[in-house]
């Protein structure tokens, strides 16, 4: 005897075809969000970028050259990943000790309707020293964001005001060698003795 009564058997034809083009969808979304080696062996990850510095002052990777850099995409007026992760980056480069000054954070904001360089001053004061906060137009982050996998979009509420938004992002720490190839990223909760162990790590065997 079948369970399916009725209008339950005409149904479920349709509901099996749904599934199956929402795991398609899912299949396919992996398969070109997926990062992969190229033959060579580097993973397509970072690139060239023009931002402004929260001193104000123009800077691109060249800016930066001969120092690994800490990569976190974020915005200062997140209420918890941003400062958490933040907070977990301020541990590591504390625990690096020497080896700090050859690590340089960045720290790029997403919300560039909110976020100016003065702004990310006075918010990267709450964490530590050396994280430069990087803000520009919303093509160079887009351009940046792109070059490294990063996805962001602003979520509004209805009936919110202008500027009472929040920023969706991808929430990885991208850890990059001096020469701007990809070595690895952690997630945003990972833990400051396991960065701190890793990056001194590829800084000893370099």
């Amino acid at each position: 005897m079948s369970i399916l009564k009725g209008g339950s058997k005409r149904h479920f034809p349709l509901v099996l075809v749904m599934v199956v083009v929402v795991l398609a969808s899912i299949v396919i979304w992996r398969s070109q969000n997926m990062v992969t080696s190229s033959p060579d062996g580097i993973v397509p990850i970072g690139g060239s970028f023009e931002l402004t510095d929260h001193h104000g002052q123009m800077v691109t990777e060249h800016s930066y050259s001969g120092k690994y850099l800490l990569v976190f995409f974020g915005y200062t007026y997140c209420p918890d990943v941003c400062p958490m992760t933040l907070e977990r980056v301020a541990a590591t480069l504390n625990s690096l000790g020497a080896s700090a000054s050859k690590v340089q954070s960045l720290f790029v904001s997403v919300d560039v309707g909110r976020d100016t360089p003065e702004g990310l001053a006075e918010f990267l004061e709450l964490f530590h020293v050396d994280i430069i906060g990087l803000t520009g137009t919303e093509e160079q982050i887009r351009r940046m964001a792109n070059a490294y996998r990063i996805y962001f979009a602003r979520i509004e509420e209805k009936g919110s005001g202008q500027d009472d938004y929040i920023m969706d992002h991808t929430s990885l720490l991208y850890f990059m060698s001096p020469d701007g190839s990809y070595i690895t990223h952690f997630q945003g909760n990972a833990n400051p003795a396991v960065m701190t162990e890793f990056i001194l790590k590829a800084i000893d065997e370099a």
